[in-house]
């Protein structure tokens, strides 16, 4: 270096004068080393930065830096005496435990062409170092979410109905997801109680094939609690499959070096919901598929014919019995309004357009319609009778969305129930005659017009007189009945006084009442207004119902009779208080040959016929009848029949 005069004739500091400005300026630790390696200057923060209390001018560098210092470089540093090129050296240390890093740089230094030292400036780059490593952390963490995202990205897109192709993808993501080998999907199986492996990445001996939930292994604890798991030995993760708090099932995740933490339950918990959504997508197609092919082999295959109707009443559905029915293809019903192929005959008490009523019933008023009789007309012009059933079929919301007719072809029922009809009425006529016969000997000699009789002549010939009339009223019921299939009944309705007509049948049944115990009233709160009926017929009604009400009726118990008018109706209603009528056979009531069994039915006898009779017989007035019961309280029958109206008088 240049003496303090040569520096002044310079107009330069002096070399003291610049070790000064460097001591007093410089923001980093320094020394400066002369060519023999020897300390020749140095600043407080150096000494500060080494925690060298006893560093000394004339000491060696190398052993103050390397030996005293306790400095790891990253590589052997040179002997200082050796550092005599122009090049800058950039060297970096740290201590043993990586809690602080110095960054040297070596400069030379020359002056007029020759190697007076080696300038060194040390600074505490830990705060930079402790960023950087913070910065790669984070970028590392940024990477391995992306990653996770990637995965859970590339799950969500696995989609489908086939758990055989959706289990061993959901495997493979899972893989890569936690970086584990061994994964393993569970399903459970309600009617063995166990939990059954569907699908698997692991080896032999790591997930067993079956668990049984009342076992201990973690997995059947697992879908017991509900709740996830992390298993520490060996290192594992298990977690529920769950849809609307329904356990399908669980996943079983192991085989990884570093342990499972809350982060890993974490993206299990998205896979398995994930997974759990998948699952119960492919249960419900499947049932769906599986309800679709029955209801297609019903529809195919079904004897009776299956025709479905939209809202605007256009068919939309026509299986090949009903296309076999009437002689149409589907072709030509297919979106057809239902009465144009459906087309109802019209016959006597059978209106051409009765089929589009229940129709409407169905759509607007969401009714179902059991066994109606229609006759239809088919393609080729030919007649057959029908028992047709409409429904409505509704949404989820209970919205009406279309309607279903089953078609059951009754005309061979038709002509068996005629045959039989025929049969009966042919019977019926031929026992008549002799019975009518019977009957009449038998009064006669009842009235001792052949002789006196002695008491047990008189018991036993009164007997066979009313067992006679038994089979009259049977054969006259049969009769009855087989007209009213036949529609042979003829009715003279006229004005009729009902009440009084109901006296006169009370006067008839009044012995019968008596004999049991029985009171008959009849009630009225106002004058009655004539009904429109045929008298004969109108008689029958009362006896039949007024003589049940006293069969079914308890001794001492009372039968009423009351009138109630209602708009253009007169309704009349007989009251028991009886043995009533079981909810579950009051169907059976109006049916023919249907009976109710009950401890009086027995000994009350009967065919069965009376009240489909009646039933039969007040439709036929343009009435209704109907039947209020409580089993073991009574029962209350009504009928109404339309009013007749009063004619204008003649001028």
């Amino acid at each position: 270096m240049p003496d303090s005069t040569e520096a002044k004739q310079l107009g330069r500091p002096s070399a003291l004068g610049l070790e000064q400005i460097l001591k007093e300026n410089i923001g980093e630790g320094f020394m400066i080393i002369d060519p023999g390696g020897r300390v020749v200057e140095f600043n407080q923060l150096w000494q500060d930065l080494f925690g060298l209390e006893h560093l000394a001018v004339g000491d060696s560098a190398h052993q103050v830096m390397v030996e005293e210092s306790g400095l790891i470089f990253d590589r052997n540093p040179r002997a200082f005496s050796e550092l005599t090129s122009n090049a800058n050296v950039l060297l970096y240390a740290d201590t043993g435990d990586g809690s602080h890093h110095i960054q040297f740089s070596f400069d030379p230094i020359s002056y007029a062409g020759k190697h007076r030292g080696i300038f060194c400036t040390a600074r505490d780059i830990t705060p930079m170092i402790e960023k950087t490593v913070e910065v790669n952390v984070m970028a590392s963490k940024a990477q391995r979410h992306m990653r996770e995202l990637a995965e859970l990205s590339d799950l969500s897109a696995v989609v489908g109905f086939a758990l055989d192709q959706i289990y061993p993808a959901y495997l493979s993501k899972i893989k890569l997801l936690l970086e584990s080998p061994q994964v393993s999907i569970y399903i459970y199986q309600p009617a063995e109680q166990t939990l059954v492996r569907q699908a698997t990445l692991a080896s032999a001996g790591h997930h067993p094939l079956r668990v049984k939930l009342s076992s201990s292994d973690p997995i059947a604890k697992v879908f017991a609690r509900s709740e996830a798991l992390i298993t520490k030995a060996p290192p594992g993760i298990q977690v529920p499959v769950i849809y609307h708090s329904k356990v399908l099932g669980v996943i079983a995740v192991s085989g990884r070096a570093l342990p499972y933490g809350l982060h890993d339950t974490r993206l299990l918990k998205l896979a398995a919901t994930r997974l759990a959504v998948l699952i119960e997508n492919a249960n419900l197609y499947n049932d769906i598929n599986s309800r679709r092919e029955r209801w297609e082999a019903v529809f195919t295959f079904a004897d009776e014919g299956i025709v479905i109707f939209d809202l605007l009443g256009r068919i939309v559905g026509f299986n090949p019995a009903t296309s076999k029915l009437l002689g149409l293809s589907v072709a030509e019903a297919m979106g057809q309004p239902f009465e144009r192929v459906l087309k109802s005959a019209a016959t006597e008490g059978f209106s051409s357009q009765q089929i589009a009523l229940p129709v409407r019933q169905v759509l607007s008023e969401g009714e179902t319609i059991t066994k109606s009789e229609h006759l239809l007309m088919a393609k080729s012009g030919d007649t057959v009778w029908t028992e047709i059933s409409f429904s409505p079929i509704f949404d989820s919301g209970g919205r009406v969305t279309s309607g279903i007719a089953i078609i059951r072809n009754a005309q061979k029922d038709r002509e068996i129930e005629e045959i039989k009809s025929d049969f009966i009425s042919i019977v019926s006529h031929e026992l008549r005659t002799p019975l009518s016969a019977i009957k009449g000997f038998l009064s006669m000699l009842i009235k001792k017009d052949f002789g006196d009789l002695n008491d047990k002549q008189f018991h036993f010939l009164n007997r066979v007189y009313q067992s006679n009339q038994r089979m009259i009223d049977l054969v006259e019921d049969l009769l009855d009945a087989s007209y009213i299939e036949s529609g042979k009944i003829v009715l003279n309705p006229r004005p009729i006084a009902i009440e009084q007509l109901t006296r006169e049948v009370v006067g008839e049944l009044g012995s019968k009442g008596i004999e049991q115990q029985i009171m008959i009233k009849v009630t009225r709160r106002h004058r009655l207004p004539l009904v429109l009926a045929d008298d004969n017929r109108l008689r029958q009604v009362l006896v039949n119902l007024i003589d049940n009400a006293i069969k079914y009726s308890m001794p001492g118990s009372e039968v009423t009779v009351d009138f109630k008018v209602q708009g253009d109706e007169l309704v009349t209603s007989i009251s028991d208080s009886g043995v009533g009528v079981p909810p579950a056979q009051i169907d059976k009531l109006f049916q023919k040959f249907g009976r109710v069994y009950n401890p009086l039915s027995v000994k009350a006898g009967g065919t069965g016929l009376g009240l489909f009779i009646v039933k039969n017989l007040v439709e036929s007035h343009g009435g209704r009848i109907w039947v209020t019961t409580r089993e073991g309280r009574g029962s209350k029958f009504s009928f109404s029949l339309p009013i007749a109206k009063q004619l204008p008088l003649l001028s």
